[in-house]
């Protein structure tokens, strides 16, 4: 019979887990900024004509996914942050 034995949580895990969530708190920032600007140019665009507002903002949606891509993938990974 094989026994597990359950070590104590060190501090390395509890500095781990204040890096996880503080980079959570700035992700949560930086998605929030990019809604509130996006949503401000959706809104601005919409005042225009039906055709023209559609068209612009529907290439905003795809820079938004973009960036979002971007913030959310790739630059994680860039710094070393994504396992």
């Amino acid at each position: 019979m094989v026994s597990q034995v359950q070590e104590e949580p060190g501090p390395e895990l509890f500095a781990e887990k204040k890096r996880i969530e503080r980079l959570g708190r700035i992700r949560q920032f930086v998605f929030g900024s990019l809604d509130g600007l996006l949503g401000t140019i959706k809104g601005k665009l919409a005042s225009l004509n039906l055709f023209r507002g559609i068209v612009e903002i529907v290439i905003v949606g795809a820079v938004s996914a973009g960036g979002g891509y971007l913030l959310g993938s790739v630059i994680p990974h860039v710094l070393g942050f994504s396992g």
